[in-house]
């Protein structure tokens, strides 16, 4: 992989006001615009092997990873299995928006994508917190549309109407 590398000033400058040192940034550059991976392989010896790029002992290379579709002003760390953070805040044709815009701030954390997504690996995806394995949504002023996995409430002495509807909202506490 492909990382920053910066000069900057070095642990000894008590001793030595001119000492410096190299640092680099945790993050590699993402080459191939991919937050799967960024190998760059070495073309004379890829060449010369059977055609598989060697990507490590356990890491398996794979189209179903996908970046996050990104709206204006957001900060997201993504990782190479389809676990993300995303800070953000309302904005129009989100999942989470429900067609408003603000500056209500939203925070999504996700572990494991979705695999129901287009074939297309080049087309970033929003989070689901339907189909995605598990996440955690930290909302202010948002409604996040949550299906419910069963309907049989018998155990909390509830019942719901024919006339429900199968997508449950997800309120703001402050909005009480």
């Amino acid at each position: 992989e492909i990382v920053l590398i910066i000069k900057g000033p070095s642990n000894k400058l008590n001793s030595n006001p001119n000492s410096t040192d190299f640092y680099y940034f945790p993050i590699p550059i993402s080459i191939w615009n991919s937050n799967h991976h960024n190998a760059l392989p070495d073309i004379p010896n890829y060449n010369n092997s059977e055609g598989d790029l060697k990507l490590g002992n356990k890491f398996k290379e794979t189209s179903k990873t996908r970046n996050l579709l990104p709206t204006e002003g957001d900060v997201i760390i993504e990782g190479r299995f389809g676990n993300s953070i995303r800070f953000s805040s309302t904005s129009e044709n989100t999942p989470w928006s429900n067609g408003k815009n603000g500056d209500n701030p939203i925070t999504i954390i996700r572990n494991k994508q979705t695999s129901n997504i287009p074939n297309n690996p080049w087309i970033p995806i929003y989070e689901d917190i339907n189909e995605d394995g598990s996440s955690i949504y930290l909302i202010s002023n948002q409604e996040i549309p949550l299906e419910l996995s069963c309907k049989n409430l018998l155990s909390f002495d509830i019942t719901l109407s024919d006339s429900f509807n199968s997508s449950l909202q997800i309120l703001d506490i402050n909005s009480f």
